[in-house]
């Protein structure tokens, strides 16, 4: 189960999302489920996913993968798969 930040700071289940929620990443954190990045810039290890063993670099229009962790910067990402 994760759990993830509205933009207005509230902590909420990543189950109660959805499409087209608006969702923030904080640094050293899990990303709850697959977006795209609205606002923000920051590395991210998708090394279990991909394989890639250097982290990415994500900034506005980049799209997170779900279980990726997010590196020292936050982002502000838009919901556009559902977890789970």
């Amino acid at each position: 189960m994760y759990f993830c930040l509205s933009p207005g700071g509230l902590g909420i289940d990543a189950r109660l999302l959805q499409y087209g929620d608006i969702f923030k990443v904080l640094p050293d954190s899990l990303i709850a489920t697959d977006g795209t990045v609205v606002s923000g810039e920051s590395e991210v290890d998708e090394s279990h996913i991909t394989g890639e063993a250097v982290p990415v670099e994500k900034s506005a229009g980049s799209n997170v993968i779900a279980g990726s962790l997010n590196g020292s910067g936050t982002l502000t990402a838009r919901l556009r798969r559902l977890p789970g």
